[in-house]
């Protein structure tokens, strides 16, 4: 099967991990970076290529960036290259509730009607749109497990062999930010959660880590947050896929629809509340805890669950499932 994928395809992207997974499971990939793409040049590539499968995430092209109104040229790319192709397949990871969102929700309500099977990860706005699959996201396969690269897995008998209590890793956006300065302020027992070591890298001015950075940073944490906003049912982050595949013990409220994908609260992550006040005594609550092999044995099922259920491979080989199936 020949696939023509439209995306980013720098190191770390999601698309180069899900390129590089279709050829390992055999098909053909030919990559176009959505940086110098053009309708002209993707409706030539398609009648060049004739793939089995277009495939994109967010379809950007050069003139067709501005959310929602980029809308009509992808409608009019989809229409071009229809004659060329066998499947047209979208497959968007990221929140698209028109609550949370109208411009990423008007692009989806105009694009999903042109598409073959569009995957998404937000369960809670697919039942809201023609041709949807919802599709979880993945965790990193190439991730290094060895001692010397990744770290060892602390002991959770010995504090002082973590860096902190908590870390928070993404961009504290919107109510994201209000959020972590009440967690800071708030008072558990009359200790202020503050008083915990709470760390956050991907803002305040602290440089994002990947790859084997990631998996030590991750590891030297007692706990890694999942923030309890944005909160809709059957839609998460890929936070706790992927941070637990890096080795985190995840910390995350509990949404509807989590289950069914096999995360399990008080089996493979900890469960922390919506509500700040709630969420910092959990929170304060496991940091303290009296039983670190409950801590420990949570966090190694969390690393082992999104290693062999939720891997990239694993979510690609959904995907064509789902496409073949509904070609029959």
């Amino acid at each position: 099967m020949n696939v023509l994928y439209l995306g980013d395809f720098h190191r770390y992207c999601t698309e180069a991990m899900i390129a590089d997974v279709f050829e390992r499971l055999g098909h053909g990939v030919v990559r176009v970076s959505t940086r110098d793409a053009t309708l002209p040049s993707l409706a030539a590539e398609c009648e060049r290529v004739r793939p089995d499968i277009f495939l994109f995430a967010k379809a950007m092209f050069v003139g067709a960036t501005d959310w929602p109104d980029a809308a009509e040229h992808v409608v009019r790319l989809l229409t071009a290259i229809r004659p060329h192709v066998g499947a047209i397949v979208g497959w968007h990871w990221d929140l698209t509730a028109a609550e949370f969102s109208h411009a990423r929700f008007a692009w989806m309500a105009r694009v999903c009607p042109h598409v073959d099977l569009f995957a998404m990860s937000d369960g809670h706005t697919a039942r809201q749109l023609p041709n949807t699959f919802v599709l979880r996201d993945g965790s990193f396969e190439d991730v290094d497990t060895s001692p010397e690269t990744a770290g060892y897995w602390p002991d959770y008998g010995r504090p002082e062999a973590f860096a902190g209590d908590a870390l928070f890793v993404g961009s504290l956006y919107r109510e994201r930010r209000a959020w972590w300065e009440h967690l800071q302020r708030t008072r558990v027992s009359g200790r202020q959660v503050g008083s915990l070591r709470l760390d956050c890298v991907g803002s305040l001015g602290v440089a994002e880590v990947r790859g084997p950075r990631l998996t030590r940073l991750v590891r030297s944490y007692k706990i890694v947050l999942q923030p309890p906003t944005p909160y809709f049912p059957h839609y998460w982050s890929d936070r706790i896929t992927v941070m637990a595949g890096h080795g985190a013990l995840m910390g995350a409220p509990k949404v509807e629809g989590m289950e069914a994908d096999g995360w399990i609260a008080g089996r493979n992550y900890l469960e922390l509340p919506i509500d700040v006040e709630g969420y910092a005594a959990a929170l304060a609550g496991y940091v303290s805890s009296s039983n670190p092999g409950f801590l420990a044995a949570v966090r190694r099922a969390g690393f082992e669950h999104a290693m062999r259920h939720c891997s990239w491979t694993k979510r690609v080989e959904a995907l064509l499932a789902e496409l073949a199936g509904k070609r029959r």
